[in-house]
């Protein structure tokens, strides 16, 4: 090779379709730019998007956490509830037997009480009877001595 051998430049179309080359090259640089800056924009507005949803998501589960623990509490509570109930019910089904005995206790008495009224009843009108009767014979007998008294007393003046 020759080093004296002249360069030769390029030819004006040549260096044309360089600088057109060049200015396509540097368009498309800028959209690519542009479309990255997009993308990056795009992806730091997701990335936000991401980071609410896991704060979202975290704040849902420990409301779901709370919802779980009150739920077991209300199971519990409404398991002791229950026991409390038979308890509630069982004593009120052995004081119902208690109050039923005393009843039938009572009402038996009541009725003791019934017979022994009317056969009270009974005596005093046969008191009463024999009572009348008496007062009957009595004012009978009065009457008797009354009439006898006064005959007596008639027969002193006429005599």
């Amino acid at each position: 090779m020759n080093t004296t051998e002249p360069v030769s430049f390029a030819s004006p179309l040549s260096i044309t379709l360089f600088i057109v080359t060049v200015a396509c090259l540097i368009s498309r640089f800028s959209e690519v730019q542009e479309k990255l800056r997009q993308t990056q924009s795009m992806e730091a507005h997701l990335l936000q998007n991401c980071r609410e949803t896991e704060v979202l998501l975290n704040q849902r589960k420990k409301e779901l956490e709370t919802i779980n623990t009150q739920e077991v509490m209300n199971d519990v509570f409404i398991e002791c509830f229950d026991k409390e109930r038979n308890n509630i019910c069982l004593s009120l089904a052995v004081q119902k037997g208690e109050l039923d005995s005393q009843l039938s206790e009572r009402k038996s008495r009541l009725d003791q009480f019934k017979k022994e009224e009317q056969q009270d009843q009974e005596k005093v009108q046969k008191l009463c009877s024999v009572i009348n009767k008496h007062k009957t014979g009595q004012i009978k007998a009065l009457s008797l001595l009354q009439s006898s008294a006064g005959l007596l007393n008639l027969s002193r003046f006429l005599f």
